[in-house]
């Protein structure tokens, strides 16, 4: 689904209706993240979704200039916690 002819970009725009667009700039490589997804999880439930933004973005740091971005949106291989589908919601510089 994310190959370079049918990416995140064209994911969105055609769930969105084409009333999304992302920008070819901001969409960044898949990087592997530090830990297991399964160190992110609470034992109770839930999943500790700052260490995961704090862990995510901290790979991209060197790449990308964050005081300048409007919000983030995160993807993760399978699910998270009770986040199922392997997304978090996204940050935006006004409540993040």
């Amino acid at each position: 689904m994310f190959n370079h002819t049918r990416g995140l970009r064209a994911y969105w725009a055609e769930s969105s209706y084409r009333k999304m667009t992302i920008p070819a700039p901001v969409v960044r490589d898949w990087k592997q993240m530090p830990f297991p997804v399964t160190d992110y999880d609470f034992p109770g439930g839930g999943s500790d979704t700052q260490r995961l933004a704090s862990d995510c973005t901290g790979l991209h740091d060197a790449d990308v200039n964050f005081p300048s971005v409007r919000g983030i949106a995160m993807f993760f291989d399978g699910s998270i916690g009770s986040n199922y589908g392997g997304g978090l919601p996204i940050f935006s510089s006004s409540t993040a």
